[in-house]
């Protein structure tokens, strides 16, 4: 198990390897394979490669069944109190470069995670949310808190 105080460090060379031992443990696995998401290798070599190309921003959006791995940026990031209690609303504006990949998407889909990494490292994320809109044109999409 791992000890969530301490951060992990690891460089883009060892991207490779991390792929690979993931693909083999569920290749060599006796019978189930439990994950937080649905098929969770799906998309592993798309993002290996990504990732291990020249560093950019990578935006992951992953609903219940679908797994979209693209490079993209944070347009905008904000936060606004609701209630009394401390409660905010999130809303994060993103910019996706693959069009494709984002006209899988719809209007108040559900979203199951949100990561944006730069450089290989995480620096956005976001679970349990919903698109409150898409523009397919010019690739941004929308990302509010439940």
């Amino acid at each position: 198990m791992l000890d969530a105080k301490k951060s992990i460090v690891f460089n883009n060379a060892d991207l490779e390897n991390i792929f690979y031992l993931n693909y083999f443990s569920v290749l060599n696995s006796y019978r189930n394979v439990y994950s937080t998401v649905i098929e969770p290798i799906k998309g592993e070599a798309q993002l290996s490669k990504l990732l291990s190309t020249e560093p950019e921003s990578l935006v992951k959006i992953y609903t219940l069944s679908k797994r979209i791995i693209s490079k993209g940026v944070i347009l905008s990031d904000t936060r606004t109190p609701v209630s009394a209690k401390y409660k905010t609303r999130t809303k994060v504006t993103l910019k996706i470069d693959d069009l494709s990949q984002l006209k899988l998407l719809t209007t108040d889909e559900s979203i199951k995670l949100i990561e944006v990494l730069d450089n290989g490292v995480s620096i956005r994320g976001m679970r349990n949310c919903r698109i409150s809109r898409i523009d397919y044109n010019i690739g941004s999409i929308v990302i509010e808190s439940i």
